[in-house]
């Protein structure tokens, strides 16, 4: 084409609809990249986990003394020590007979001596004592308590190694529905010794991350419930290891068991056994004697 013969108005038009479409699809192919690389960034960042900056430590463990009694104005007849282990993530529980000898204020006493003289936080801080712990709060439940709270968890299975008989129900050997009733039969029966293990199999069960969203309400119930000196404020200084804790999916627990002689009517613990435990239990540094 001779470009001297075309009127200079179209070679403008036509030198104009070229840049035209040259730039406007750089600028096209650069918006999308652009665009491209803001969604890809942006799924990167939400596939990214939260970090979670709470590095625990000794001072975030909590002892706790659970005791049962059948009614409120009775003695206890179950005690179970339990420990969160907030470094180790684990929940470690021990069961201790209410006629076990320890010493609380240089007097020594069964369990259930040192609740008749000095109440639920005398008896606490004996069943703590033997494991060289502080016991940080008492809760004290009642089988209607006990009742409440296992059952507002739709209670959970628990397999008997043989055939149970106590005085309300009978038990076959294999796996059983433990209601809230179930939980405090077994757990108010002297001759029944798995109860830290049934609290264990309690804990691993419904101490889920599920519960994370219904804490408030298993809290009200707790303090509804339950005779305690634990504190809301005391939990809400925890919330972080609680929920660490919640969120751990399996072995949340370890039980033991504390070994001993009957000298009457008194429980008088194995040194070895004792020795044993205070290692599992306690955070201080335990010296040969």
């Amino acid at each position: 084409m001779n470009l001297k013969n075309v009127p200079s108005w179209k070679l403008f038009l036509s030198t104009f609809f070229i840049a035209f479409l040259v730039f406007g699809s750089m600028f096209g192919v650069s918006l999308f990249l652009i665009l491209n690389s803001s969604e890809e960034t942006d799924n990167n960042a939400l596939n990214v986990p939260i970090e979670d900056h709470y590095s625990p430590s000794n001072e975030d463990n909590l002892t706790l003394v659970l005791m049962a009694c059948r009614e409120s104005n009775e003695l206890p007849s179950c005690y179970l020590v339990c420990k969160f282990d907030a470094v180790a993530n684990r929940c470690k529980i021990v069961s201790v007979p209410n006629a076990a000898l320890s010493t609380v204020n240089v007097s020594e006493k069964t369990i259930s001596e040192h609740y008749q003289y000095g109440g639920p936080e005398e008896a606490a801080d004996a069943c703590a004592n033997l494991f060289l712990l502080d016991a940080d709060a008492y809760l004290r439940m009642d089988t209607d308590a006990i009742r409440t709270i296992v059952d507002f968890f739709s209670g959970f299975e628990w397999t008997f190694q043989q055939d149970v008989t106590t005085s309300q129900y009978q038990y076959a050997k294999g796996p059983q529905l433990i209601d809230g009733n179930r939980m405090g039969d077994l757990l108010m029966d002297d001759a029944f010794l798995e109860k830290a293990e049934l609290l264990g199999e309690f804990f691993e069960t419904h101490f889920s991350e599920k519960l994370t969203s219904n804490l408030d309400d298993f809290y009200s119930l707790l303090f509804e419930y339950c005779d305690t000196n634990l504190s809301r404020a005391t939990l809400n200084q925890l919330d972080k290891p609680i929920h660490r804790f919640l969120r751990l999916e399996q072995e949340k627990t370890t039980t033991f068991l504390l070994n001993g002689n009957i000298a009457g009517e008194v429980f008088v613990p194995q040194p070895d056994s004792l020795k044993q435990l205070q290692e599992q239990f306690s955070d201080q540094e335990i010296t040969e004697s």
